[in-house]
């Protein structure tokens, strides 16, 4: 069986996020997904709906939120990306979610027509997710390196101390 290898552009978002403080869920970006079709395992591109990062915190990290949402709103690339905070109506906890700030500019506008914010920007600016989706790598590196006192090694995030961060 022979099943098609699809893109995760949010990952490396993510890296940096668990090396700050244990999460207790994160979900990321990818421009496609794995779906079957009449049997056969399909590659699908959703690339036309802009890219988000979101994810709560087991602990509260204050600090690094902070430092986190400064090192995402100093980035200069192609797209102006913003970190939003949500309360959870069930748990009452903070959510977290990287976006582009376009999807919070449209969505009066996305609202008004019933759709949300990524249907939205997938419609009437349909070019924009796979920008959106390139810019994502240039965030990821911009963030790492405003955490230099993490060590990155071959990829794998080390914490200070060169203590291994469990997943």
């Amino acid at each position: 069986m022979n099943i098609p290898v699809a893109k995760n552009e949010g990952r490396p978002l993510i890296e940096i996020i668990e090396a700050l403080g244990e999460t207790e869920w994160r979900k990321g970006a990818f421009s496609e997904f794995v779906a079957k079709e009449r049997g056969e395992w399909v590659l699908k591109v959703q690339s036309q709906f802009p890219p988000t990062v979101s994810f709560r915190f087991k602990n509260n990290c204050s600090e690094n939120v902070g430092r986190l949402r400064e090192a995402v709103s100093s980035y200069s690339g192609k797209i102006k990306w913003i970190l939003s905070e949500y309360k959870s109506e069930l748990s009452m906890r903070t959510n977290f979610v990287i976006e582009p700030f376009l999807l919070l500019e449209m969505s009066s506008e996305a609202e008004a027509l019933g759709l949300s914010s990524k249907q939205y920007v997938a419609k009437f600016y349909s070019e924009f997710g796979a920008v959106a989706f390139e810019d994502i790598a240039g965030l990821a590196m911009h963030v790492r390196q405003e955490f230099q006192e993490i060590e990155w090694i071959n990829g794998d995030r080390m914490v200070k101390g060169g203590r291994p961060r469990l997943t």
